[in-house]
């Protein structure tokens, strides 16, 4: 009995192996789950002066394979999936168009990807070649805010910031998402152009008067 499960283990091991192995030198690996494994294909990494453009391989625990065409722009700093082709069991090659659009956030997967494509043309990482810097802006009871202080961008008349929060839910939890702080209007946009009112103590006031000290910090440095 003990050999047969001994056994059993080692075919299980064996199966989950050999989905998520790629023995292709082409493919490098860039995480798993226990449902699916991503890989990076190197030797399609193509870069214009502006755009970088690389396709991805999802492999799940069924042995469908997703690849995805993904076009990054380094000015507005997101990347947009603009192809995808599929292989499920029993229904062979399927290709579609897609535009889904994803914004690089600082420590992300998607900002990993987009690094090792870089890494192997030798370019500038989009967000910076340094580690990035979380600066602790305020917590309420159930969540803990923080602003990337290493990455913004401001308008040309320094009225606006662009710049990159995340919010720690401990337990639940994390994300990270970009926002625009605009110091004329007194208000803070979402990614979609929606403004929001900054209330008395608030995390929004906080991340306003954060920013606030960066843009003089940044102002001063020039």
């Amino acid at each position: 009995m003990i050999k047969k499960v001994i056994l059993l283990i080692l075919a299980t091991l064996f199966i989950v192996t050999g989905i998520y192995a790629d023995d292709d030198p082409r493919w490098r690996w860039i995480d798993s789950n226990d449902y699916e494994s991503e890989y990076l294909d190197m030797d399609s990494i193509r870069w214009d002066g502006k755009n970088l453009v690389y396709w991805l391989k999802t492999v799940n625990i069924n042995n469908n394979v997703f690849i995805d065409k993904y076009v990054v722009d380094y000015d507005q700093k997101n990347a947009v999936s603009t192809y995808r082709v599929r292989y499920m069991q029993g229904k062979g090659r399927e290709e579609f168009s897609d535009n889904s659009r994803f914004f690089v956030a600082p420590d992300s997967k998607l900002e990993k990807i987009i690094n090792m494509a870089c890494d192997k043309l030798s370019i500038p990482h989009i967000l910076g070649n340094t580690p990035h810097s979380w600066k602790w802006i305020k917590s309420t009871d159930t969540t803990n805010y923080y602003l990337c202080d290493d990455v913004f961008n401001s308008s040309y008349d320094g009225t606006e910031y662009e710049v990159y929060i995340k919010c720690d839910k401990p337990g639940f939890y994390e994300e990270t998402t970009r926002v625009f702080v605009n110091f004329k209007n007194y208000t803070i946009e979402d990614i979609w152009g929606r403004p929001k009112e900054i209330t008395p103590d608030s995390p929004e006031e906080a991340l306003y008067n954060a920013v606030k000290e960066l843009k003089q910090d940044y102002e001063k440095s020039r």
